[in-house]
């Protein structure tokens, strides 16, 4: 109890120390103080709390390939931390204009760290070539450093290219330096969160309205992104950076956040396709069916989708069962039980048939208050039609 407590206080320590020092500061400095604050803090804990979780998970001898990615995105969100603290001493110690050098860097290993966690990721084998190749191209952790290391070079030279031109360290054309590195994080953004949509779209996690919010943070990171360059092409002046900051800073911790979110979702999901898995394991196969009781692929569909809890008409309406629906969408799936009932030599009852697959290991077990075994012996469902 006493560690959560302290965890809720270090949570909320970047407000406590914004609130004492807006008094001595202007606007936008306290903005950026509170946003590399949160950064320090925020990445820091979830960092630890990743790596204790990555621990516990290499302790229970789980496949290394599955949960690297929760090691290299403990190492992310450290990043973020250190990048939070450069913040930090730089706007104490006012240190030049070749931080931004260091922090632009920082990003750009971030990104690196990112796509590393691409691979750990399962997805359906029918996903996309496109999909396919981000996750090949991820796996070549050689090939993913020599870009990383590209875009660190690109921020050099834009560097020295300023410096050489003499552009004063307030002219807000430096925002251009974050250039390469905008670039690349958007690239390894747009892959990651790619991946999270198909990852989430399986049936089997359960949580197919996150692909909505993998489209929400894949706009706020685009705004985020783009946004460092603002000032250098908005052509507005200095003494509109407060509103600038403003709106950076919602939108930075917004993706951010969301981000940490979608992780920590998609790991309880993984857990939730586990078990599906497992009883996915304990069934005959299709072939096996269809040797024994000479049942089709789309018989064996409907017994799995009834014993779900799924109604006759709602079966009646899915397409990939049913390409041509009949008007009378239950009637449908009445005669093909019917013919699944002569099959098996059992009398057309919904239950009795539920019954003998799920005994065959034709379907799978589920608790009753999700399934149509507690239907009625004239196979009505309970469930509203």
């Amino acid at each position: 109890m006493r560690k959560k407590i302290f965890l809720v206080v270090l949570s909320f320590a970047p407000i406590f120390l914004l609130a004492q020092g807006h008094s001595n500061q202007e606007q936008g400095q306290s903005l950026q103080v509170f946003y590399n604050l949160w950064m320090l803090f925020t990445g820091g804990i979830f960092s630890l709390v990743f790596y204790l979780l990555w621990q516990m998970k290499r302790k229970e001898h789980a496949p290394q390939d599955k949960i690297e990615g929760i090691l290299w995105f403990s190492k992310a969100l450290l990043i973020w931390s250190i990048s939070g603290l450069s913040g930090l001493l730089a706007l104490h110690y006012q240190l030049p204009n070749w931080i931004n050098l260091f922090t632009s860097a920082l990003s750009t290993i971030n990104s690196v760290f990112i796509l590393f966690i691409i691979p750990s990721i399962e997805i359906k084998p029918d996903a996309s070539r496109f999909l396919k190749e981000i996750i090949s191209l991820a796996r070549n952790k050689l090939g993913v450093l020599f870009m990383g290391l590209g875009s660190i070079a690109a921020t050099f030279f834009v560097f020295w290219l300023y410096t050489s031109l003499g552009i004063a360290a307030t002219d807000l054309r430096w925002h251009w330096l974050y250039g390469p590195d905008i670039l690349f994080s958007i690239f390894t953004i747009l892959s990651l969160l790619l991946v999270f949509k198909e990852a989430f779209s399986d049936q089997k996690r359960h949580v197919s309205l996150m692909v909505w919010v993998v489209y929400i943070t894949l706009l706020i990171t685009l705004l985020a992104e783009v946004g460092l360059t603002i000032p250098a092409w908005a052509g507005f002046p200095l003494e509109k950076m407060d509103e600038y900051l403003i709106f950076y800073t919602l939108v930075a911790t917004s993706f951010k956040s969301l981000l940490i979110i979608l992780f920590a979702i998609l790991l309880y999901s993984y857990e939730l396709k586990n078990a599906e898995d497992l009883k996915e394991a304990a069934l005959l196969s299709d072939e096996e069916i269809k040797e024994k009781w000479n049942l089709e692929l789309k018989e064996i569909l409907v017994l799995r989708y009834l014993a779900a809890g799924k109604t006759r008409t709602a079966i009646g309406d899915m397409r990939e069962l049913f390409p041509n629906p009949r008007s009378e969408r239950r009637k449908t799936v009445d005669d093909l039980l019917t013919k699944i009932a002569l099959k098996l030599g059992l009398r057309n009852d919904i239950a009795l048939i539920l019954l003998f697959a799920l005994h065959n290991k034709i379907v799978p077990y589920l608790h009753p208050s999700e399934s149509n075994l507690s239907g009625n012996s004239s196979g009505e469902n309970p469930a509203p039609e």
